[in-house]
């Protein structure tokens, strides 16, 4: 809830002028529900995007005023954001939300921090991100965890998923350590929150991730 029209048009234009995406990249964004169908006129002049919502009604279908239901989403977007720790959410509605999400043929983002939710609300078809609190910047300030601490975790995690389970990683991804956590063998990308407002430093991160 930081951007206005203005900003998402000027976030689109920086791309549109380049005319560039790293190589086997997959650029997912995530507007506000209000900017989703205006990104999605946007993005139809930079061929690579993908839209995400930042969320979704537990429900199917039905009068939940003010809900937005997975089969609306699925018109603008391939993916949407669920569980995300800010919003503080039972473990069990995060669950109804995955189920509505792929049965409406949309792709869950799962927001998780601890291993026993990741572990429960993981099911093929979804791409898991794990949320590390002990990495996530607090007024401003942020206290880098050690890298190998970060790779343990994503290790633990892996034992619970498929083998072609999609995991991502959330906690301060920014330029400074972005070429750490792209080094990871077993993470397949990251969570980008505050840095994914700067269109010059999102594709800064996208670049780690470019295969030649």
């Amino acid at each position: 809830m930081k951007m206005d029209l203005p900003n998402v048009d000027k976030w689109f234009d920086y791309f549109e002028k380049r005319n560039y995406l790293p190589r086997q990249v997959t650029p997912i964004v995530a507007p506000s529900f209000v900017h989703i169908p205006y990104a999605f006129l946007l993005k139809e002049k930079i061929s690579g995007f993908y839209l995400a919502a930042q969320d979704v009604s537990s429900e199917g279908f039905g009068s939940h005023t003010g809900d937005v239901g997975a089969f609306q989403l699925k018109e603008f977007c391939d993916y949407c954001i669920i569980g995300h720790s800010e919003r503080g959410e039972d473990i069990s509605v995060v669950g109804e939300k995955r189920d509505v999400l792929l049965k409406a043929g949309l792709t869950p983002i799962i927001c998780f921090v601890s291993f026993d939710d990741g572990r429960s609300l993981y099911k093929e078809g979804v791409v898991m991100a794990w949320e590390d609190p002990d990495n996530i910047s607090k007024g401003k300030v942020y206290n880098e965890k050690p890298i190998q601490d970060v790779i343990n975790g994503l290790n633990e995690i892996r034992t619970f998923l498929s083998k072609e389970a999609v995991l991502l990683y959330g906690g301060s991804v920014n330029k400074e350590n972005i070429d750490k956590l792209s080094s990871i063998k077993d993470l397949d990308g990251v969570l980008v929150g505050q840095s994914s407002l700067d269109a010059e430093q999102f594709l800064e991160l996208m670049k780690a991730y470019e295969v030649s």
